[in-house]
Protein backbone atom coordinates (compact mmCIF):
# COMPACT_ATOMS: atom_id res chain seq x y z
CA UNK A 1 0.00 0.00 0.00
CA UNK A 2 2.93 2.33 1.15
CA UNK A 3 5.08 1.73 -2.44
CA UNK A 4 1.42 1.97 -4.74
CA UNK A 5 0.54 5.36 -2.44
CA UNK A 6 3.91 6.75 -3.75
CA UNK A 7 3.54 5.99 -7.45
CA UNK A 8 0.37 8.22 -6.87
CA UNK A 9 2.44 11.09 -5.39
CA UNK A 10 0.58 10.55 -2.07
CA UNK A 11 3.90 12.34 -0.10
CA UNK A 12 2.47 12.80 2.39
CA UNK A 13 0.34 9.34 3.17
CA UNK A 14 1.86 6.57 5.32
CA UNK A 15 0.02 3.19 6.65
CA UNK A 16 1.09 1.48 9.16
CA UNK A 17 -2.04 -1.00 9.30
CA UNK A 18 -3.95 -2.60 6.18
CA UNK A 19 -7.46 -2.28 8.36
CA UNK A 20 -7.82 1.04 9.00
CA UNK A 21 -9.56 0.86 12.51
CA UNK A 22 -7.49 3.31 15.12
CA UNK A 23 -4.31 1.96 16.27
CA UNK A 24 -3.74 -0.31 19.23
CA UNK A 25 -1.44 -0.09 22.27
CA UNK A 26 2.02 0.52 20.65
CA UNK A 27 0.55 1.34 16.85
CA UNK A 28 1.35 4.24 14.73
CA UNK A 29 -1.80 5.87 13.10
CA UNK A 30 -2.36 5.74 9.94
CA UNK A 31 -1.97 9.39 8.07
CA UNK A 32 -2.84 11.19 5.16
CA UNK A 33 -4.08 14.57 3.66
CA UNK A 34 -7.21 15.73 1.94
CA UNK A 35 -4.86 16.37 -0.83
CA UNK A 36 -3.11 12.46 -1.29
CA UNK A 37 -6.91 11.48 -0.88
CA UNK A 38 -7.66 13.54 -4.01
CA UNK A 39 -4.61 11.73 -5.52
CA UNK A 40 -5.95 8.03 -4.88
CA UNK A 41 -9.65 9.45 -5.64
CA UNK A 42 -8.73 10.69 -9.07
CA UNK A 43 -6.92 7.06 -9.71
CA UNK A 44 -9.81 4.99 -9.03
CA UNK A 45 -12.06 7.58 -10.84
CA UNK A 46 -10.04 6.00 -13.93
CA UNK A 47 -11.41 2.37 -13.06
CA UNK A 48 -15.05 2.68 -14.28
CA UNK A 49 -15.60 -0.70 -12.47
CA UNK A 50 -14.99 0.74 -9.00
CA UNK A 51 -18.42 3.09 -9.45
CA UNK A 52 -20.56 -0.47 -9.39
CA UNK A 53 -19.80 -0.68 -5.85
CA UNK A 54 -19.38 3.01 -5.01
CA UNK A 55 -22.73 4.17 -6.86
CA UNK A 56 -24.76 1.48 -4.72
CA UNK A 57 -26.85 2.68 -1.76
CA UNK A 58 -27.96 -0.91 -0.45
CA UNK A 59 -26.51 -4.46 -1.77
CA UNK A 60 -27.97 -7.84 -0.04
CA UNK A 61 -25.21 -10.37 0.82
CA UNK A 62 -25.34 -14.17 1.38
CA UNK A 63 -29.02 -14.76 -0.25
CA UNK A 64 -30.06 -11.89 1.50
CA UNK A 65 -28.96 -12.94 5.15
CA UNK A 66 -27.17 -9.87 5.45
CA UNK A 67 -27.46 -6.24 4.27
CA UNK A 68 -25.20 -3.62 3.18
CA UNK A 69 -26.58 0.24 3.25
CA UNK A 70 -24.28 2.83 1.94
CA UNK A 71 -23.02 5.82 4.57
CA UNK A 72 -22.67 8.08 1.74
CA UNK A 73 -25.93 10.01 1.80
CA UNK A 74 -24.90 12.39 -1.48
CA UNK A 75 -25.81 9.37 -3.27
CA UNK A 76 -28.99 9.93 -4.64
CA UNK A 77 -29.37 13.55 -3.20
CA UNK A 78 -26.29 15.08 -5.44
CA UNK A 79 -26.89 14.95 -8.81
CA UNK A 80 -24.27 12.71 -10.23
CA UNK A 81 -22.82 11.64 -7.14
CA UNK A 82 -21.55 8.07 -8.02
CA UNK A 83 -19.32 7.68 -5.01
CA UNK A 84 -16.27 7.33 -3.40
CA UNK A 85 -16.15 6.31 0.42
CA UNK A 86 -16.62 7.95 3.77
CA UNK A 87 -14.94 7.49 6.78
CA UNK A 88 -15.45 8.15 10.82
CA UNK A 89 -13.45 7.39 13.61
CA UNK A 90 -13.22 9.29 16.61
CA UNK A 91 -10.04 11.09 16.57
CA UNK A 92 -10.29 11.81 12.37
CA UNK A 93 -14.18 12.82 12.85
CA UNK A 94 -16.21 12.37 9.96
CA UNK A 95 -14.66 12.32 6.41
CA UNK A 96 -15.89 11.78 2.56
CA UNK A 97 -14.14 11.69 -0.85
CA UNK A 98 -17.00 12.64 -2.61
CA UNK A 99 -17.34 12.43 -6.35
CA UNK A 100 -20.19 12.99 -8.95
CA UNK A 101 -20.08 13.11 -12.84
CA UNK A 102 -22.23 15.45 -15.19
CA UNK A 103 -22.36 15.52 -18.80
CA UNK A 104 -19.00 13.61 -18.79
CA UNK A 105 -17.04 16.00 -16.44
CA UNK A 106 -16.40 14.64 -13.29
CA UNK A 107 -15.25 16.46 -10.16
CA UNK A 108 -13.75 15.48 -6.69
CA UNK A 109 -14.05 16.58 -3.15
CA UNK A 110 -12.60 15.71 0.09
CA UNK A 111 -13.68 16.40 3.31
CA UNK A 112 -11.94 15.55 6.45
CA UNK A 113 -11.95 15.88 9.97
CA UNK A 114 -15.68 16.97 10.09
CA UNK A 115 -17.05 16.94 14.48
CA UNK A 116 -20.51 16.03 12.63
CA UNK A 117 -21.61 14.29 9.37
CA UNK A 118 -24.63 16.34 8.61
CA UNK A 119 -21.48 19.39 8.65
CA UNK A 120 -19.10 16.76 6.75
CA UNK A 121 -21.88 16.22 4.03
CA UNK A 122 -23.02 19.68 3.62
CA UNK A 123 -19.42 20.40 2.85
CA UNK A 124 -18.83 18.34 0.41
CA UNK A 125 -22.21 19.22 -0.76
CA UNK A 126 -21.63 22.56 -1.32
CA UNK A 127 -17.93 21.77 -2.66
CA UNK A 128 -19.58 20.04 -5.70
CA UNK A 129 -22.23 22.39 -6.03
CA UNK A 130 -19.13 25.75 -6.61
CA UNK A 131 -17.34 23.36 -8.44
CA UNK A 132 -20.07 21.83 -10.93
CA UNK A 133 -21.27 26.39 -11.32
CA UNK A 134 -18.04 27.05 -12.18
CA UNK A 135 -17.58 25.28 -15.63
CA UNK A 136 -19.70 25.50 -18.32
CA UNK A 137 -21.57 21.67 -18.94
CA UNK A 138 -20.83 20.37 -22.70
CA UNK A 139 -24.57 19.81 -24.35
CA UNK A 140 -25.88 16.38 -23.31
CA UNK A 141 -25.15 13.80 -25.73
CA UNK A 142 -24.75 9.69 -25.49
CA UNK A 143 -20.89 10.23 -26.73
CA UNK A 144 -19.78 12.43 -23.44
CA UNK A 145 -16.79 10.87 -22.50
CA UNK A 146 -15.73 11.58 -18.24
CA UNK A 147 -13.11 14.05 -17.44
CA UNK A 148 -11.84 13.09 -14.04
CA UNK A 149 -11.18 16.22 -11.78
CA UNK A 150 -9.04 16.06 -8.80
CA UNK A 151 -10.24 18.92 -6.54
CA UNK A 152 -13.85 20.06 -6.03
CA UNK A 153 -13.01 23.72 -6.17
CA UNK A 154 -10.24 24.24 -8.37
CA UNK A 155 -7.80 21.79 -10.08
CA UNK A 156 -5.02 22.89 -7.55
CA UNK A 157 -4.41 20.01 -4.78
CA UNK A 158 -3.57 21.83 -1.60
CA UNK A 159 -4.70 21.23 1.16
CA UNK A 160 -6.86 23.58 3.36
CA UNK A 161 -8.89 23.25 6.55
CA UNK A 162 -12.28 25.38 6.86
CA UNK A 163 -15.01 25.77 9.41
CA UNK A 164 -15.59 22.67 11.48
CA UNK A 165 -12.30 20.78 11.04
CA UNK A 166 -13.55 20.20 7.29
CA UNK A 167 -10.65 19.96 5.01
CA UNK A 168 -11.49 20.19 1.45
CA UNK A 169 -8.84 19.62 -2.02
CA UNK A 170 -8.92 23.06 -2.79
CA UNK A 171 -6.66 26.00 -3.62
CA UNK A 172 -5.71 27.44 -0.41
CA UNK A 173 -2.64 27.15 1.95
CA UNK A 174 -3.25 25.19 5.43
CA UNK A 175 -2.32 22.39 8.39
CA UNK A 176 -2.15 18.87 6.98
CA UNK A 177 -5.42 16.98 8.72
CA UNK A 178 -5.00 13.19 9.83
CA UNK A 179 -7.52 10.60 8.99
CA UNK A 180 -7.32 6.61 8.34
CA UNK A 181 -8.91 4.71 4.68
CA UNK A 182 -6.69 2.13 3.73
CA UNK A 183 -9.32 0.40 2.38
CA UNK A 184 -9.50 3.25 -0.57
CA UNK A 185 -6.15 2.43 -0.89
CA UNK A 186 -6.54 -1.36 -1.23
CA UNK A 187 -9.34 -0.88 -3.53
CA UNK A 188 -7.14 1.04 -5.75
CA UNK A 189 -4.14 -1.20 -5.36
CA UNK A 190 -6.33 -4.07 -6.56
CA UNK A 191 -7.75 -2.37 -9.44
CA UNK A 192 -4.15 -1.58 -10.27
CA UNK A 193 -3.15 -5.16 -10.43
CA UNK A 194 -6.19 -6.37 -12.01
CA UNK A 195 -4.87 -3.80 -14.57
CA UNK A 196 -1.55 -5.03 -14.91
CA UNK A 197 -3.27 -8.74 -15.22
CA UNK A 198 -5.26 -7.94 -18.38
CA UNK A 199 -1.98 -6.20 -19.80
CA UNK A 200 0.28 -8.61 -19.29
Amino acid sequence: MNRRAAELDMADTVFHSVHGLPPGRGQEPDVTTARDLARLALELTRHPEIFRYTSATFQPFRDGQFEMRSHNRLLGDVEGCDGLKTGYFRAGGYSIAATARRRGVRFIAVVMGAKQRPVRDARARELLSTAFSSVVLPPPTPETTPTPRPAAASSSLTPAVEGDGAASACPAGGKTVWIIIPLLLATAVIFYLLGRRRRG
